[in-house]
């Protein structure tokens, strides 16, 4: 995981990295309710500390994290579209 720390040592990947790093997103490749395989492109829902459902699980779960209690969004996906910006 990465934390957005000024100045301070942190590590991603066993890289430890100095100074100041946006936070990533963790795209975990299962349901962790009934372990279906998600995808980067797959629909997939998370809760602030990245705990990852499937859209079945999510929505027998009421769109709330059985982990934390807190509220399941849907996790943003990778590769899309092929030219974002058309300058």
């Amino acid at each position: 995981m990465v934390k957005s720390l000024q100045g301070r040592l942190f590590k991603q990947r066993n890289i430890y990295y100095k100074g100041e790093m946006d936070m990533a997103l963790e795209m975990r490749n299962k349901c962790e309710k009934c372990m279906d395989k998600l995808t980067s492109v797959s629909v997939a829902y998370i809760c602030v500390y990245e705990c990852t459902f499937c859209p079945d699980c999510t929505k027998n779960m009421n769109y709330i994290c059985p982990h934390c209690g807190g509220e399941l969004v849907k996790r943003s996906r990778k590769g899309l579209i092929a030219n974002s910006c058309s300058l």
